[in-house]
């Protein structure tokens, strides 16, 4: 994401209770779809012939993807019922996408957490450091990056469906998007696998 658009994104630290101006010419809004996120599944293509014998192939949108489409334009309306799609609008688009962590993932988590708070009361009750230098930043950065999902779908599936759900809803055009970012985790301890769509509008 460009500075511009993380100073946009930042922005919405404001507050996410309801959506409202950041000044007279800009507006967030944030939306949380509970379970696991969708992505944008592949058109299904399929050969029809005429009654003539003349054959064409057509494309269509796969019933899983509509469905979440869908499911994202209802939460997003009942959520902001007077929101206009502003057909001069800039949009600043960020989404967070968080799935269920699989079992050797949770384990590893849980192993780790218990190695470095162990090894951090021994140090505090022997007011002496017991690991060896970078363990605890090795550990760390380990537990960081177990936090990140880097399986399907796609990032770039998970942002298509929220552009294409959102068109005429949020926005006139998912062309008005001109910044977008989208991170794909797992779940935390006491969190809920949900898709979470924050924006923000800029108008000239």
């Amino acid at each position: 994401m460009s500075r511009m658009g993380e100073a946009y994104i930042n922005l919405l630290n404001l507050g996410r209770q309801k959506s409202g101006p950041l000044s007279k010419k800009e507006r967030w809004a944030e939306v949380v779809i509970t379970g696991k996120p969708e992505g944008k599944g592949r058109a299904i293509s399929g050969r029809v012939t005429t009654k003539a014998g003349r054959a064409f192939v057509t494309h269509r949108t796969p019933r899983k993807t509509m469905t979440y489409e869908a499911v994202i334009r209802s939460a997003f309306s009942s959520g902001y019922p007077d929101w206009q799609a502003l057909p001069e609008s800039y949009v600043f688009l960020s989404v967070d996408a968080l799935y269920p962590p699989p079992k050797k993932i949770i384990a590893r988590r849980a192993s780790l957490i218990k190695r470095l708070e162990a090894m951090k009361a021994k140090e505090l009750s022997t007011g002496k450091a017991v690991w060896k230098t970078g363990e605890v930043e090795a550990i760390e950065r380990e537990l960081t990056f177990q936090r990140y999902c880097p399986v399907r779908p796609d990032w770039d599936n998970v942002g298509k469906i929220v552009c294409d759900a959102l068109n005429g809803v949020a926005w006139p055009d998912d062309a008005r998007v001109v910044d977008a970012h989208v991170e794909k985790f797992y779940a935390l301890d006491g969190e809920a696998p949900c898709l979470r769509i924050r924006i923000v509008e800029r108008h000239i």
